[in-house]
């Protein structure tokens, strides 16, 4: 319930990431109403992280590359590939730039740009 007035979301959607982004209306007190946004990241493992370890690390590069390349025959290593952590330059799809990247985040410490 809200604090004071109404509150509530006048629009959904999921950007290309899964995440759920609301857009809506909050009454408060003394400002009549406002706009409100939240975005609710439903990414299960951080950027990056293809083993859900919590860290990059070589092995994630691994899996990154047999993705890549389907070398399990079936596009995929033991699951989905989940654009939210395996793009991680950001531009919608899983590529070779992705790798290098990857490599960078793993050895030189290059954070990833988004």
């Amino acid at each position: 319930m809200p604090a004071s007035g109404l509150d509530g979301a006048s629009a959904l959607s999921l950007d290309g990431y899964n995440s759920l982004c609301v857009a809506g209306l909050s009454e408060g007190n003394r400002t009549l109403s406002d706009f409100a946004a939240v975005k609710y990241v439903l990414c299960a493992s951080a950027k990056g992280d293809w083993n859900g370890s919590g860290d990059l690390t070589a092995a994630d590069v691994v899996l990154m590359l047999r993705f890549l390349f389907n070398v399990d025959g079936m596009g995929s290593v033991g699951g989905d590939c989940n654009l939210c952590y395996a793009d991680v330059n950001c531009n919608g799809v899983l590529s070779a730039a992705d790798v290098v990247q990857e490599l960078l985040a793993v050895f030189n410490t290059v954070l990833f740009p988004c």
